[in-house]
């Protein structure tokens, strides 16, 4: 399986990369549930014996897709397996070592996953939960599952992939806001401060002349005593989250909840701004295309009108100079 890994920053602050599980790695995943404590803690897993420990995790590789999630420090730290039920279904199983559950890691890696059971054209990812295991269980909702039923101490969470069928066909450049209000490194802040005074923002790419995206500055950045004297390059953030226009719905979602940002600036191959991406324009994409539905449309519905808190009624080559 070619797959590009996904890497993050956990809720501990450790850069964690979550990627296809391969034989070079399989050591490293038996090491994981062999000083998993306590062994036998969900439905007799993982196996007490080591060497029934070690011929699960053989049969995991070999019946299923298996991703991991690896810290630069301690190794594999989680995992996730998708295991075919039928063509159109399979069961998903997902472990975090204890020491590094509640950071994230389980919420990436089955975000990771429903992403890719929908690449490979599953319909429908089932995960038996303890009906006592809350953590799972929100884990699991936060990213879509619902609960299906209960029984015998369990209950059954599902999502359907149709969900997913939106978000992964729709582009960034298809909702994005294009009217974007921008700054130069040498802007005043005085203007910045009347600028966002003047309109409904919360933050303003900064450009140069070709363009190119070389900082962001928000509300936040100037409410420290001291700074209206100063430019923007002195009070911006350098390091600069973009995504492209070309990716999908799927891939702006998963930013906005892992890294926490209120806008990303669209940007093309070259890193040149093209537009604006804010919750509210995926919000408003997805109220657009609900009428739609609710409608009886079977055409694919035009953009929605931007209300992202980005948008300001502006030309589209309107800056700060």
């Amino acid at each position: 399986m070619d797959r590009p890994p996904l890497a993050f920053i956990s809720k501990a602050g450790e850069p964690v990369m979550v990627k296809p599980l391969d034989e070079a790695r399989a050591k490293r995943l038996l090491d994981m549930y062999l000083t998993y404590e306590p062994r036998n803690s969900f439905w007799g897993l993982p196996p007490l014996r080591d060497d029934a420990c070690a011929a699960w995790v053989e049969g995991m590789m070999k019946d299923g897709i298996n991703l991991i999630a690896l810290s630069f420090d301690h190794g594999v730290v989680g995992h996730v397996g998708l295991f075919p039920l039928t063509p159109d279904k399979c069961e998903m199983l997902v472990a975090v070592a204890p020491r590094h559950q509640n950071t994230g890691i389980g919420t990436e890696l089955v975000r990771y996953s429903v992403q890719l059971a929908y690449e490979l054209g599953y319909t429908n990812v089932w995960s038996p939960t303890e009906t006592h295991n809350m953590r799972m269980r929100h884990v699991l909702e936060k990213v879509g599952f619902s609960p299906q039923g209960t029984g015998g101490g369990e209950v059954d969470m599902a999502i359907d992939l149709d969900s997913y069928r939106d978000p992964a066909r729709t582009r960034v450049s298809e909702i994005m806001n294009p009217r974007v209000i921008t700054a130069f490194e040498t802007t005043p802040v005085r203007e910045l401060v009347d600028i966002f005074l003047k309109n409904p923002i919360g933050a303003l790419p900064v450009i140069n002349d070709q363009r190119d995206v070389v900082g962001i500055v928000s509300q936040t950045d100037l409410i420290l005593p001291g700074r209206l004297d100063r430019l923007t390059r002195d009070v911006m953030t350098h390091n600069v989250l973009t995504i492209c226009a070309e990716c999908s719905l799927n891939k702006a979602i998963r930013l906005f909840s892992g890294k926490k940002v209120r806008c990303l600036p669209v940007v093309d191959a070259n890193r040149r701004l093209l537009g604006v991406l804010g919750r509210k324009d995926i919000l408003a994409h997805y109220a657009h295309r609900g009428v739609a539905v609710r409608r009886g449309s079977r055409s694919q519905p035009s953009p929605p009108p931007h209300i992202a808190a980005t948008t300001a009624e502006t030309s589209p080559e309107q800056r700060i100079s």
